[in-house]
């Protein structure tokens, strides 16, 4: 993502990583990085030691990581400008294929996805637009990304389930939503 935005959008951009490997490629097309688990760390607020403000905060699959994701939005207004946006990506755990695991008694982590072991944070629909805005933001626009059951890394399907909750499923707003 660093790479595109800084070559073909011409964006200079600060990166926050936890992950050094990571961290190391991306600062390459980073203007300022805080990489490494003491500066990368998001919590620790290190790249709050700045006097620049920003058009655009990116936390693409982020805050499902952080103990308190609503106290690092609301730390993001010291550094955002006033006309400035947070783009937010973070997976549904209200996806029809985790209710219907969670109804057959399975609740597996994966290496990836919804359900990545290392999430220490779960979003539905309803939380994630609390979360935003008690951190003190409005919601301009929601893009979802669609997966149906089946179609994703977690094995789930209607087959599990009787077919009047599989129809009460099917017919959720939210039940696709990915992230």
């Amino acid at each position: 993502l660093t790479r595109y935005l800084s070559q073909h959008k011409n964006c200079s951009m600060t990166i926050v990583e936890l992950d050094s490997a990571s961290g190391a490629e991306a600062a390459a097309y980073a203007k300022n990085s805080y990489v490494g688990e003491e500066l990368g760390d998001i919590e620790k607020y290190h790249w709050l030691a700045t006097d620049q403000k920003y058009d655009s905060i990116i936390f693409a699959d982020v805050l499902e990581h952080l103990r308190n994701p609503e106290a690092v939005l609301k730390n993001c207004s010291q550094v955002l400008k006033d006309t400035g946006s947070i783009l937010i990506s973070v997976p549904n755990l209200g996806h029809n294929s985790v209710i219907i695991s969670l109804l057959n008694d399975q609740f597996m982590y994966s290496e990836t996805g919804l359900l990545d072991r290392t999430h220490i944070h779960f979003f539905t629909y309803e939380n994630l637009v609390k979360t935003i805005k008690d951190s003190g933001y409005y919601i301009n626009e929601i893009v979802p990304i669609y997966s149906r059951v089946g179609e994703n890394e977690i094995p789930a399907t209607y087959a599990q389930v009787p077919v009047s909750l599989e129809r009460y499923l099917r017919k959720r707003k939210t039940g696709y939503v990915y992230q």
